[in-house]
């Protein structure tokens, strides 16, 4: 259908008049009973009664009255939403984490991101460490918060940017005879329960790679010193939280408040130790797909650079 003659047919619809509608719109009386004839041939019947005193609107004309206002009113906010769009002002941007912390520092760009442009909205996707770089190279992601060591490798069509950088820490529950002492050796936890992180092969977790063969190679760790086996960072935190063992993980996690065991309040109740010995650094990412023509990526990495101190804990 062509715009062009419905909006003169809503115009003599409102006004009901073929001089007065000629006139607002800037034509010629003939010319607009040319465009109605026209539109009423396309739709194949009458959409006004005309008599020598007066025009009306006949049912069908009446039905695309109505219709065809709530089209034009469609049309004004697609337009809109296509020019904000353009102007990097509107979109979804899908974000994947694999943990809390991850997604706590991610919170600050994407808290500038929404002050600068209100109607970008944020689909945000917890996954399992592993996917986040698979699902940014596969486009099901438009970027993700990577957590691991400074000499982690990325595929070549990704972007790393640094985001922080910290070191890994023994994790105690904070009634636990070590969070007294300033400062643990790898003898100190020899005879700890060990809830240990064991990553896959595709894991962006050479963290806690690092760490378990740092102990291996001490004779410090067997598999009888591990009571609990996990995925993910944050669940060795709450299990240490509970009291069941010790951890080692990255210091940031020193940000997320822990669980009193009885599970009746939140209380501080993780200590976190540097330990002799234990040397491993740990870096947080932000990973985009390289050269990726997208003013919305591009907007959200600027907030990203902005919001982002690595060197702040």
């Amino acid at each position: 259908m062509d715009y062009r003659l419905l909006d003169s047919f809503l115009v003599l619809a409102d006004l009901l008049h073929f001089g007065q509608a000629a006139k607002k719109l800037n034509m010629s009386q003939p010319c607009l009973s040319n465009q109605i004839a026209r539109l009423e041939s396309d739709l194949g019947g009458a959409l006004f009664d005309r008599t020598k005193t007066r025009v009306r609107l006949t049912e069908a004309g009446r039905m695309l009255q109505a219709e065809a206002k709530k089209l034009r009113a469609d049309s004004e906010r697609l337009r809109f939403r296509l020019q904000s769009f353009f102007k990097n002002e509107e979109g979804v941007l899908s974000l994947g984490y694999g943990d809390v912390t991850e997604l706590k520092r991610l919170s600050r760009a994407i808290l500038k991101m929404h002050e600068l442009y209100p109607r970008i909205r944020f689909h945000l996707c917890e996954l399992d460490p592993g996917e986040t770089v698979e699902r940014v190279q596969n486009g099901s992601l438009d970027a993700s918060v990577v957590t691991g060591t400074p000499n982690e490798t990325f595929p070549p069509d990704l972007q790393p940017i640094k985001i922080m950088e910290g070191r890994l820490r023994a994790a105690l529950p904070a009634n636990h005879p070590l969070a007294k002492q300033e400062k643990l050796t790898l003898e100190d936890l020899q005879s700890e329960k060990i809830i240990a992180c064991t990553p896959r092969q595709s894991d962006e977790m050479q963290d806690m790679e690092q760490v378990k063969s740092s102990w291996v190679q001490e004779n410090l760790l067997s598999s009888s010193d591990v009571i609990l086996d996990v995925r993910r960072r944050t669940t060795a935190y709450w299990m240490v939280s509970t009291g069941l063992g010790v951890a080692i993980l990255p210091n940031c996690y020193e940000l997320i408040p822990s669980v009193d065991p009885s599970l009746s309040s939140a209380v501080t109740n993780v200590v976190f130790k540097d330990v002799e010995g234990l040397d491993i650094a740990s870096w947080t990412w932000f990973v985009t797909l390289k050269n990726r023509s997208d003013s919305l990526i591009s907007r959200l990495t600027e907030c990203v650079r902005d919001t982002f101190d690595p060197h702040e804990f």
